[in-house]
């Protein structure tokens, strides 16, 4: 099967590195890979979709995916893209993937079904450039888009038909709907019309044996100058089977007013933006120092209630300091003289995670400057293969001052790969600030919902995220805190005390993750039989 392009393919399997990354703070930013399927709901004919809605907050989308699907989302250069793959799919076994992207226009004239014609006709037309022409006034014109919102073009290299015989081989299978009818998503209450259609293009040149490729695009229009494309990849042989659960799973999808999502947003991000206007430094040192190192027990319960049924997921060392700036980063001194030695916020998380046989043993130091201008990282995850007992390290270094940031990811057998995240507007908090901020909540007692933009590893970008601080109905009753720590992701909950402490955590999937004692953590696992070396 033809690979999509990189930027709609999944996090999938332990040794892609963003989702060893995503180990590292499991109880913090939830790993997928060690979340069951949610209780689902049936859906048509063979599968099942997940009960917990995806949600798109950048575009105001919420639908369902199939059961146990892999969900991955980002934002590049202001498009949201949000990746479903199938549970347990490789990259050399991957059945079919679905993408949802948001497109903007500045051409306000610009219509539905114009889009869609364009669109399918650059599909079938593999003699045109690599551009999209969806102009009213010149729809023969393949030069120019108006999806974007920066140029007017938008690439779609790499969906073309490989020519046979020097004519396009592209084949039509359906367009929908028919002349003269509409079709539409959203329910009764906000119906939104959509075009659709299917494209087979035969097997690359350089696979000649392979199986013919079907693309499904589904369009909707969901203001005068943006538009949303659901996008199916798979093959002829199974094209019937996705076609059914893609088409359930567009038809799933419903959209706030965008104007409205936007204004939510911006309200979200501004009181973030307030909570930390009123955190003075010393605030903010009061929450590292002398706190005692916290252990944390992360696992799946058991139907019966008892520990011993509990199915061990991992655990954790928590610990935050106030201190130099070279206890994240060793050669800060020597590169950087005295500043080297600057003072900040310290936040070190040392964990180990089962996955079937495979252990994952992780480190994780992050420093933030008083002033939060600054913020440095050190991630190293280990993953030991069960068969030769060897481990690989993957590695994830980040440095931030002010809104200029650079990470670097290192691999064993390939090229370090370096990502500049941008940061725009204002909202963003640090990843010493994303751990802290229940206390803070807490501690301002703002019973209310923020927003806030921070970096998450697993997704390699910088993501919108919603905390929502609920305050206790009765003293001595523990404040709840309920987050979606970026677009696309489910969202999770957490109980803590007066003081911000954290009693317990529910993460997606069901897994728990709460403090224990380390004398009774190691008595756990040991009578497990659990690797505790």
């Amino acid at each position: 099967m033809t690979m999509p392009p990189p930027h709609l393919r999944p996090s999938l399997g332990l040794t892609h590195l963003s989702k060893v990354f995503a180990l590292a703070l499991a109880a913090t930013l939830a790993p997928s890979n060690f979340a069951q399927p949610p209780a689902s709901k049936p859906a048509r004919e063979g599968f099942m979709l997940g009960t917990d809605p995806i949600r798109v907050e950048a575009i105001g989308l919420s639908m369902y995916a199939p059961e146990g699907a892999s969900v991955s989302s980002e934002m590049l250069a202001g498009t949201s893209i949000t990746t479903i793959a199938p549970a347990g799919a490789t990259r050399t076994n991957l059945p079919w993937i679905i993408s949802v992207q948001s497109r903007t226009t500045t051409n306000t004239k610009l219509d539905l079904k114009t889009v869609a014609d364009q669109t399918q006709a650059q599909m079938l037309n593999t003699a045109a450039e690599n551009v999209i022409s969806v102009s009213p006034d010149d729809a023969r014109n393949i030069a120019k888009s108006a999806l974007s919102s920066t140029d007017g073009t938008i690439q779609t290299k790499d969906i073309v038909a490989s020519p046979s015989h020097g004519k396009s081989s592209a084949t039509l299978l359906l367009r929908e709907p028919e002349a003269g009818k509409t079709l539409s998503i959203g329910g009764t209450t906000n119906p939104i019309a959509i075009e659709r259609y299917y494209v087979q293009f035969p097997p690359s040149p350089t696979a000649p044996n392979a199986d013919p490729v079907i693309r499904g695009v589904t369009i909707a229009k969901i203001s005068p100058t943006q538009f949303v494309t659901f996008e199916l990849h798979t093959t002829l042989p199974r094209w019937t089977e996705a076609r059914r659960m893609y088409e359930t799973v567009v038809a799933s999808a419903s959209f706030d007013n965008p104007e409205q999502a936007a204004t939510q947003r911006a309200s979200l991000v501004k009181a973030g933006t307030r909570l930390f206007e009123q955190v003075t430094e010393d605030e903010l040192v009061s929450l590292v120092e002398n706190q005692p190192d916290t252990w944390e027990r992360i696992y799946r319960p058991s139907p019966t209630g008892k520990r011993t049924d509990d199915q061990e997921v991992g655990y954790r060392r928590v610990k935050t300091v106030f201190g130099p700036r070279t206890l994240v980063d060793k050669s800060a001194g020597a590169n950087r003289g005295v500043l080297g030695q600057d003072k900040g916020l310290i936040l070190q998380m040392d964990a180990r995670f089962l996955d079937g046989e495979t252990i994952v043993d992780s480190q994780s130091v992050f420093f933030m400057s008083l002033d939060r201008r600054e913020e440095t990282w050190s991630i190293a995850n280990a993953v030991r293969d069960p068969a030769t007992k060897q481990s690989t390290v993957h590695r994830e270094r980040g440095a931030r001052t002010d809104k200029t940031m650079s990470v670097i990811l290192e691999s064993p057998g390939q090229e370090p790969k370096s990502i500049l995240p941008q940061i725009a507007g204002d909202g963003y908090i640090s990843r010493v600030e994303s751990f802290l901020l229940p206390r803070l909540l807490v501690k301002k007692q703002m019973a209310t919902a923020f927003g806030f933009y921070s970096y998450r590893s697993e997704a390699q970008t910088i993501q919108f995220r919603r905390d929502v601080l609920i305050q206790p109905k009765k003293d001595g009753e523990p404040w709840r805190i309920t987050s979606r720590l970026g677009e696309g992701q489910p969202e999770q909950s957490m109980l803590v005390d007066k003081d911000g402490r954290t009693i317990r955590s529910t993460l997606p999937g069901g897994v728990i993750s709460e403090p224990i004692e380390l004398k009774e953590l190691l008595e756990l696992w040991k009578s497990k039989g659990l690797p505790v070396d």
